[in-house]
């Protein structure tokens, strides 16, 4: 693994698959019922990983308004959202729907 000046490990992250499996490494554990958000900058170069848990019912906003917040804290950002769930939940669908709507106000 490459190191940077300040001795940090590069992970280069270039497909789907490649995030996907360094997230439970950012974390430090696997991720479940969850939301991960990842935060780039304009080099690619990752500022943020969070992860919230999914909302308890559909029409959580809160959930969605947390990642407008980490949205609105790095507005030129690339953000990366990712769902961890056992199965297809409406929740996880209808709190990205709302989260998009946050993220256009960026």
């Amino acid at each position: 693994m490459q190191h940077n000046s300040d001795g940090k490990p590069i992970l280069h992250l270039s497909t789907t698959a490649g995030i996907v499996e360094a997230v439970p490494y950012l974390l430090g554990f696997q991720p479940t019922d969850s939301i991960v958000l990842l935060v780039t900058d304009d080099d690619g170069q990752l500022n943020v990983t969070a992860r919230i848990d999914l909302p308890d019912t559909a029409d959580d906003v809160d959930t969605a308004e947390t990642l407008g917040v980490i949205a609105h804290r790095w507005p030129n950002a690339t953000l990366i959202a990712l769902t961890y769930s056992e199965d297809a939940d409406p929740r996880v669908c209808y709190t990205m729907s709302l989260a998009a709507e946050h993220l256009s106000d960026v």
